[in-house]
């Protein structure tokens, strides 16, 4: 075994597990069971970021020089989810600055808030709307970054074979 195979089969585990992780998102979603919707969302965030934390590499480290030419990535990009992993990884963090901007507005969290209308953005820590999930007023896009996975694993099939 060459030592980029070890990074690209770990990365396609991930990608397994990330895509595990959606489907048990989007299972929950239909039995609308909202604890388990963010439970997997979290879940597929972690794995289907991982992926990129261990194939993007910076030039000049040892990983970036076993990796160099053995997998094509160009024009998939899952770095503006490290955004939100970074949020839910450090949400002790987030929470506190929610409760230091918190004016006594209505506060909702963990809501699946599809087609609901009038409710200021500051409202939501973590909701759902759609395929959108909103966190601390961002809003990043469950299907873009899903597709984004899935093209990655195709290309790491490929590179693996």
């Amino acid at each position: 075994m060459n030592k980029w195979d070890i990074y690209l089969q770990e990365a396609r585990t991930q990608a397994e597990f990330a895509r595990r992780s959606y489907v048990a998102f989007r299972d929950a979603e239909r039995a609308s069971s909202v604890i388990d919707v963010f439970f997997h969302l979290h879940h597929f965030l972690v794995h289907a970021t991982n992926i990129d934390r261990i194939l993007d590499t910076k030039p000049g480290t040892e990983r970036h020089a076993i990796l160099a030419g053995h997998l094509d990535l160009s024009g998939v990009d899952p770095k503006p989810f490290r955004r939100l992993r970074n949020h839910l990884e450090h949400f002790d963090e987030r929470l506190d600055r929610w409760v230091q901007d918190f004016e006594g507005h209505t506060f909702f969290d963990m809501n699946i808030i599809t087609g609901a209308k009038g409710f200021p953005e500051k409202a939501f820590l973590r909701a759902l709307d759609g395929d959108t999930f909103k966190f601390h007023g961002e809003f990043y896009n469950m299907t873009e970054l899903y597709s984004a996975v899935g093209e990655i694993d195709r290309r790491l099939t490929t590179a693996c074979s």
